[in-house]
């Protein structure tokens, strides 16, 4: 364990290392509203450690950001990891890369009451597993372009084995489609089987209503080949039951 605003901590693990990916930082939409001086020092101050060291040892770096749509906390701070970083390229010749994670689900994301942040996916599943009211945002127009960890992983990967044409490039990563939360709700009471209902609640700090979100992989394909390999409906299967055999 470690400290991502500690030079000490994060010299100790880059040096000789060929590649970084950069996936540390304090995480929330709301939860951050009224926390952007520690949300800074994670987000901010640890990447320009990282940064710091990719610089001193010649690593390759792949910062982890997401789409940024909103002015939150959080947002902002990814942004600017993101400028620091394109400012290491360009004054300090640190190789590196952006990739934008879009709405990644799966199994193992941890519940609110773990991890301090509510995310859609673990929530709805697990309430709808126990046959308890699912709470949506607003109207639940607003959409997400949800991406399976495994496709996530595989895509990151793909811009480090095409480093020498990925290098210096910014690839959101997701799969090009979107899903309202009304939508994606929905298929979780089905394929859980459940009486739950859904219950909308004016929006959370942080968020607009009716935000459209999808990300636009075509330089990605073009690229490195890849390709989104798991259904959203064999994907929605796949964690349901992990979360099934955890928490039910």
């Amino acid at each position: 364990m470690g400290n991502v605003t500690s030079k000490e901590d994060i010299y100790s693990v880059i040096s000789g290392i060929d590649f970084v990916f950069h996936l540390a930082g304090m995480l929330g939409t709301h939860e951050l509203v009224d926390a952007p001086i520690e949300a800074t020092k994670v987000n901010v101050i640890g990447t320009l450690v990282v940064l710091d060291a990719c610089k001193n040892f010649g690593t390759n770096l792949i910062e982890v950001s997401k789409p940024n749509c909103w002015i939150n906390t959080y947002t902002i701070t990814k942004i600017a990891a993101e400028s620091f970083v394109e400012m290491y390229r360009r004054e300090h010749g640190v190789k590196a890369a952006t990739v934008k994670w879009f709405n990644v689900y799966g199994a193992r994301q941890p519940l609110q009451e773990e991890s301090g942040y509510k995310k859609l996916i673990p929530t709805a599943i697990v309430n709808a597993l126990k046959n308890a009211d699912i709470e949506i945002y607003g109207n639940g127009e607003q959409t997400m372009d949800l991406i399976h960890t495994q496709d996530t992983a595989d895509a990151t990967i793909a811009v480090m084995e095409n480093w020498d044409k990925c290098e210096g490039g910014i690839f959101e990563i997701g799969v090009g489609q979107e899903f309202t939360v009304n939508e994606i709700v929905n298929q979780i009471i089905q394929l859980t089987n459940s009486s739950s209902k859904i219950v909308h609640i004016p929006m959370r700090k942080g968020e607009w209503e009716n935000t459209h979100i999808k990300a636009n992989v075509d330089n990605l394909r073009q690229i490195t080949g890849w390709q989104p390999k798991v259904p959203i409906r064999d994907g929605l299967i796949e964690t349901i039951h992990w979360y099934k055999e955890k928490y039910v």
